[in-house]
């Protein structure tokens, strides 16, 4: 995540930048603009934030913690079951 400074430069100005550069983001609301290409999302949020996601990272984080879940759920199932 990277913070910018508005009063050095404006949110406007960091849009066009990235159209210019990737293209019709893939949402566009008042409150952010993004871009995504199927490997990385690329977001310009208000106040003037840009975020970058590796989507194979965080795809991956997301299974590590389903897979957490169901571990802690079977364990906490297999120690009741003990009584």
């Amino acid at each position: 995540m990277l913070e910018l400074n508005p009063e050095t430069i404006d949110w406007f100005t960091v849009y066009t930048t990235l159209e210019g550069r990737y293209g019709t983001p893939v949402d566009l609301n008042p409150s952010k603009a993004w871009w995504e290409d199927g490997n990385t999302r690329l977001a310009l949020e208000r106040p003037l934030t840009v975020k970058y996601l590796d989507l194979g990272v965080f795809e991956a984080a997301q299974t590590a913690e389903s897979d957490r879940i169901a571990w802690r759920e079977q364990a906490r199932k297999e120690f009741l079951d003990e009584f």
